[in-house]
């Protein structure tokens, strides 16, 4: 908020290596500027005997409030996120070992038995190489324009989220590697006074989509992706208009 200091830590340490925290402040330059700064962190050693079910993420945002005077205001925003490690992992049931239910499916135990039933060889072992780095960073703005008879809302926005990870369940392993970027843009003019209401506006959409899938079971492998990038656009309009005949009845 604009004026004022403030901000806060929280940190927590427990079992399996974990560590997390999280925290914000609140940064005034002057009565029309301010920032604001967040950031979360959390890491913690894999449930499962095999390394999977761990956790490695962080992320950050800072915000900018601008009011250069009463009737505008500018708010621009950006965040930065990205989630690592091993990823989710399986127990075979019933459990190898009945005493250890987080024993995992990459464990050379629990691989024999998947490879040795009946359909074994139409099935892919489990190994400790899956991982995820997913990403996400954005940057997006909320500008309003008090215009007297009406208030003017401009809202642009980019969001940029590469994502590519390796995970198996029992028998199947898969992976992903796909870029993703995002565009859009809302133009919106609103009126609210005692009885007339309207809001008008347009909008536009714009996706670029580039991924590739590898798959593989057993003794057959296959992959799927997209050699160009995937692009879909989409513009829009609207309007609504309400007038109040008669007030609210007791």
């Amino acid at each position: 908020m604009i004026g004022q200091w403030g901000g806060n830590v929280s940190l927590e340490i427990g079992d399996y290596g974990l560590v997390t925290t999280e925290g914000a402040a609140n940064l005034p330059v002057n009565d029309q500027l301010a920032f604001r700064a967040a950031y979360s962190f959390a890491r913690h050693q894999g449930y499962l005997s095999d390394g999977y079910d761990d956790e490695k993420q962080g992320g950050a945002r800072l915000k900018a409030l601008y009011t250069p005077t009463e009737d505008l205001t500018a708010l621009v925003t950006l965040d930065f996120e990205q989630e690592g490690g091993r990823g989710e992992g399986s127990v075979v049931k019933p459990a190898i070992q009945p005493s250890n239910p987080w024993f995992g499916t990459a464990n050379p135990q629990s691989n024999a038995l998947i490879l040795n039933s009946p359909l074994g060889f139409l099935l892919a072992p489990v190994l400790t190489d899956g991982f995820q780095n997913n990403k996400s960073f954005g940057i997006g703005a909320d500008v309003e324009w008090n215009l007297g008879f009406a208030t003017l809302t401009f809202l642009p926005a980019y969001r940029d989220s590469p994502t590519n990870y390796r995970t198996y369940t029992p028998g199947f392993a898969f992976g992903v590697d796909e870029a993703d970027k995002q565009w859009t843009s809302e133009l919106r003019l609103a009126h609210r006074g005692d009885k007339l209401r309207w809001v008008t506006g347009l909008y536009y959409f714009n996706e670029k989509t580039h991924f590739f899938l590898p798959t593989y079971q057993g003794l057959i492998g296959s992959s799927y992706g997209s050699a160009t990038p995937y692009n879909t656009q989409s513009y829009a309009g609207f309007g609504e208009m309400t007038y109040e005949i008669v007030n609210g009845c007791a």
